[in-house]
């Protein structure tokens, strides 16, 4: 923000205290915000709906109580779909509060449209906290009127004049920030977002080959238990890879094949990178997203590409074909395919190419005989190693690289237009 704008943001502070019989902002402006936050309610972007929440909660007038109500009611189901109980709590114990002190005689319950057009209830039940916040309290749910004559207000904190030049300065503010925000180009969404995320639930799994047809590192069969995470749908492609080298200034890793076939990029799987540049990938999201962001341990693919069935490969005991997946024998092309290009092969959580198209990076060392002696508890892999392990086999590799249980590893410096990676996100 300029000198300028600064200056006059002041200049008008100062004018606004000077006036006589400051009014508080009008009914459009407040009307406004709620529109806004409703609207974002009804599109799924919760973090937006929060924001003109606050804002209403700043510019309402005290004598308002049930429009309060709505605003903490929101403000409890936005913190909730967010996954935040905490800040549910807070909304639904300042949501207690306003009813006692204004003597409501129930909590309104609200009907909005959902991200997915269905009529959603905001029921006050049916949000985090409730029964921990009103256990000792039976409010009737229903849709408050406020009654002329019945309205009731808070006592003072604060000075008349004070509380209403905060109100008026927090809606300047604001409607600076928002016209800011419409004349900049919109912030691109964060890069996380772009990954379809599926969830792996906490539990136990056995590992490793239980039919006697794999290789010996690939024994003993053993029991893990990992904590829930989730793991990218598809293979990450060179579009969503292009995207982290334009913001960082990394070298766009080649689509050559084999010296004489290009990929057309796109949804194609990102291929000639290192394990360092997958790793460096999922560095930039967890920066990016402020979560744990990272390849997959050896135990976290596998889970993921079999479940807990022991299945040789992610559809089952069944020999690959052209349907189940891009490997060798099929494919006559000698390339990868387009990410999820073979939906029959999926895996027991629904996550594709999780056999065929292209080797994926994870985070272990690559160590033989580690089964015999892998923890229990989310396995992390060798303390160190030559190689770092690879899994689910390639367009390029026969039938038993296809199978979930196979392991193979490559130097961290190595690349090749059959390696890519798909990322672990752990809350």
């Amino acid at each position: 923000m300029s000198k300028i704008s600064i200056k006059m943001i002041a200049i008008f502070l100062s004018l606004l205290i000077l006036l006589p019989g400051i009014s508080t902002p009008s009914d459009s402006v407040l009307s406004s915000f709620y529109h806004n936050a409703v609207t974002s309610y009804e599109k799924g972007d919760y973090e937006e709906a929060v924001f003109h929440l606050n804002t209403c909660l700043e510019l309402a007038p005290v004598e308002k109580p049930v429009f309060k109500a709505k605003i903490f009611l929101m403000l409890a189901s936005c913190y909730t779909k967010l996954g935040n109980e905490e800040k549910s709590k807070i909304s639904l114990s300042f949501l207690k509060q306003l009813i006692e002190a204004a003597n409501l005689k129930g909590i309104p319950s609200l009907y909005l449209n959902g991200p997915d057009h269905l009529v959603v209830e905001l029921n006050p039940i049916k949000i985090a906290g409730y029964k921990t916040i009103f256990k000792d309290k039976k409010f009737k749910v229903k849709r408050l009127i406020e009654k002329v004559g019945r309205r009731k207000t808070y006592k003072k904190k604060k000075k008349l004049v004070l509380m209403i030049t905060c109100a008026v300065l927090v809606s300047f503010v604001a409607a600076i920030l928002i016209f800011k925000r419409k004349k900049e180009k919109p912030a691109p969404e964060e890069p996380y977002r772009d990954i379809e995320w599926v969830r792996i639930p906490a539990g136990e799994f056995e590992m490793g080959d239980d039919k006697n047809i794999g290789e010996a590192d690939e024994r003993p069969l053993h029991k893990v238990h990992l904590n829930e995470y989730y793991i990218s749908k598809y293979e990450v492609t060179f579009e969503q890879y292009d995207k982290f080298c334009d913001e960082t200034g990394r070298k766009k890793p080649s689509n050559e094949i084999y010296g004489h076939k290009f990929l057309p990029r796109g949804k194609f799987p990102v291929v000639n990178i290192m394990w360092n540049d997958a790793k460096a990938y999922c560095d930039w999201l967890s920066q990016k997203s402020g979560r744990n962001i990272h390849l997959p341990t050896e135990a976290q693919w596998e889970k993921a590409a079999r479940g807990t069935d022991k299945r040789i490969y992610p559809w089952g005991d069944q020999s690959p074909d052209s349907n189940l997946a891009n490997w060798n024998t099929n494919n006559n092309d000698n390339k990868p395919q387009i990410v999820g290009s073979h939906p029959d092969g999926n895996s027991p959580y629904g996550i594709c190419d999780m056999a065929g198209n292209v080797w994926e990076y994870c985070s272990d060392w690559y160590e033989a005989n580690y089964y015999s002696v892998t923890p229990y508890n989310n396995p992390p892999g060798p303390s160190n190693g030559l190689w770092k392990i690879v899994r689910g086999g390639s367009f390029r590799r026969s039938e038993g690289a296809c199978r979930s249980s196979f392991r193979g590893g490559n130097y961290r410096s190595f690349y090749h237009g059959s390696i890519g990676f798909r990322p672990v996100m752990e809350m």
